[in-house]
């Protein structure tokens, strides 16, 4: 069986699997896994055989994250606009490594185009960007931004002489996420350059903004250098919470610090004028993260980085290399760390174009919705209780008899919704993270508290 053949089947099965969507289960439960899968033989497999055997040993242990009932891990699902993005990118297989004149392509154009789109999406005006993996990825960029910057404040260039000179580098943080740990110890800053901040007494999770001013300034007194990175949440994974954005920029201001807010799926606050206020001052930040397969509802791998204009050049002062078959100082790899990198800005110019901002208005607004419903729900039943005031899109919440493990075993067990399990205060709870443009109050809320109810029953 030809190419053109083995195509039809599985654009066929594409059409049924998006017709069912709706109705199949979120989870799985994997099985004893076929040797075949493991296997690497000597002579080469038919296609056609392929395709079976993945429809046999591998897709039915595959979970559904584009299900509107996946709450887990603040995971959007791939709009219908994205999800022709995401086709096409393998068939033109684009690498958006050098420019356009370099490349013969209009790929990197679309980029360009696209980082433009965003900044008028989130009301970044006076921000420009890069597109990555994630926001581990953009956490990193920024970070290292915040480096350089640093770096031309006390007299040193970090790209051409390292950091040898700088002395102690201080990064000032609350809860920050752990992805930003991990950026700290790529980057040899290691985690103990946190100064960690208070959090405030009615929510830990936010930033105390007068602790923050008081460690900053016995820093400013007390360091031979200027090194300090101050990093804010713009929603915190748990709770949805946001640090007071336009303050922690007037003291990164006063103190001579970098900014970074880590916003990888709280900037989409930005996107509906109920909820923009969350992330007041932002526009004040050096850089920003944030998650294209989270809220943007594009999909895996997709990571938003952007920075202020203020620093212009910064992004080419980190990342520019030079090599002889690839010239020009504008070309995607000078502005990021990946010489190599997929199409990404196509799906995402399909979604935005099909939904337009007033689209994504009203897909924050909807999530947000359900799930201000569904914590007033929890509010009512006398068999769970919030953990955290619901504030975007997030429920934290326990059982009440003390066994929400086994809970949320049994709620994950029945495919019907999947959620995830954290810990906030020292006290085991569920997140509830409604991040999918399909989720619908009409359809899924019923779902989502008939199931939430069915599991009491069963487990007495």
């Amino acid at each position: 069986m030809d190419l053109s053949n083995i195509l039809e089947l599985v654009f066929a099965d594409i059409r049924n699997i998006q017709k069912e969507i709706n109705s199949l289960p979120v989870t799985r439960t994997i099985g004893l896994l076929n040797d075949n899968i493991r296997t690497l033989k000597d002579q080469k497999t038919p296609l056609d055989e392929l395709y079976t055997a993945f429809k046999s040993d591998i897709q039915p242990y595959l979970s559904i994250s584009r299900s509107p009932r996946n709450f887990s891990f603040i995971t959007g699902g791939i709009t219908d606009g994205g999800m022709i993005g995401e086709l096409l990118v393998p068939l033109f297989d684009q690498n958006v490594m050098a420019n356009s004149d370099t490349s013969r392509s209009i790929a990197p154009i679309i980029e360009d185009i696209v980082i433009k789109q965003l900044t008028e999406l989130f009301s970044l005006h006076s921000f420009t960007g890069t597109l990555t993996t994630g926001a581990t990825m953009s956490n990193l960029v920024g970070i290292r931004c915040g480096l350089q910057w640093i770096g031309n404040q006390n007299g040193i260039d970090i790209s051409q002489d390292g950091m040898f000179g700088l002395g102690k580098v201080e990064v000032f943080a609350n809860c920050p996420h752990s992805c930003v740990l991990k950026v700290l110890s790529v980057l040899g800053l290691g985690h103990n350059s946190i100064v960690k901040i208070k959090g405030l007494e009615k929510d830990s999770t936010v930033m105390d903004t007068s602790d923050l001013e008081l460690k900053l300034k016995e820093s400013f007194r007390n360091s031979t250098t200027n090194a300090r990175i101050i990093i804010a949440a713009a929603g915190d994974v748990n709770t949805g919470s946001f640090d007071d954005l336009e303050t922690i920029c007037e003291l990164g201001r006063k103190y001579e610090s970098w900014v970074h807010v880590d916003g990888a799926f709280g900037l989409f606050a930005q996107c509906s004028p109920k909820y923009s206020h969350l992330t007041k001052g932002i526009q004040l930040a050096d850089s920003i993260t944030s998650d294209g397969h989270k809220w943007l509802n594009v999909g895996y791998d997709c990571g938003l980085f952007f920075v202020n204009t203020k620093h212009d050049g910064i992004l080419n002062s980190v990342f520019s290399t030079s090599a002889a078959y690839i010239p020009g100082s504008d070309s995607p790899m000078n502005r990021s760390l990946e010489n190599s990198k997929r199409f990404r800005a196509l799906p995402i110019w399909f979604s935005l174009k099909s939904l337009g901002k007033n689209g994504y208005t009203t897909i924050i607004e909807n999530n947000c919705q359900f799930a201000f419903e569904f914590g007033n729900w929890i509010n009512r039943s006398k068999h769970y209780s919030l953990l955290a005031p619901v504030q975007l899109n997030i429920v934290l919440f326990k059982a009440e008899n003390g066994n929400t493990r086994d809970i949320l075993k049994a709620i994950n067990e029945t495919g019907l919704v999947f959620m995830t399990g954290t810990v906030h205060n020292n006290e085991y709870g569920i997140r509830c993270a409604v991040s999918n443009w399909s989720t619908t109050i009409e359809r899924d809320f019923k779902i989502l508290v008939d199931v939430m109810n069915q599991v009491l029953i069963d487990m007495k």
